[in-house]
């Protein structure tokens, strides 16, 4: 009996749905805004709206490998800044949002270090928040309608 009420299909807009396509659903939408392999074996770099339309704003708080939570928003095809807390603490690997560009990062609400390159690689103490933006950009409060 309860096996039966946990599958039993719901109606979205006429359509039945049922648990695993809404699960489907859910880990596609969150691949196309953050893709963080937890069984990746190496230094495999977090990316950002890779799937995700460049014309379509968006923003997202989501669980990334070693259990950090990102918060990252797309408006206007281009991502403003990254935020990430660090509950544990450890190493965090970013594919750079901005290309080559370079990056200020703020720990705790202080400026820094600047890093370049495809990816962005740093250590994060237990309880920091980094808050990832362009060089020459400071972090700021995104709203995305």
């Amino acid at each position: 009996m309860i096996a039966r009420a946990l599958t039993a299909p719901c109606v979205i807009a006429g359509v039945a749905v049922d648990a695993e396509h809404i699960a489907g659903l859910s880990t596609g939408i969150h691949a196309s805004m953050m893709n963080s392999h937890a069984q990746a074996l190496t230094d495999e770099p977090v990316t950002l709206f890779t799937g995700w339309p460049k014309d379509w704003d968006a923003a997202f708080t989501l669980l990334a490998r070693g259990g950090f939570i990102v918060s990252a928003a797309q408006i206007e095809g281009k991502v403003p800044l990254v935020e990430i807390q660090s509950p544990r603490g450890g190493r965090f690997v970013l594919a750079n949002p901005w290309g080559d560009q370079r990056v200020t990062l703020y720990r705790n609400g202080r400026k820094a270090e600047t890093q370049s390159g495809r990816a962005l690689a740093f250590d994060t103490a237990a309880g920091e928040t980094v808050v990832a933006v362009p060089l020459g950009m400071v972090p700021r409060t995104v709203s995305v309608n």
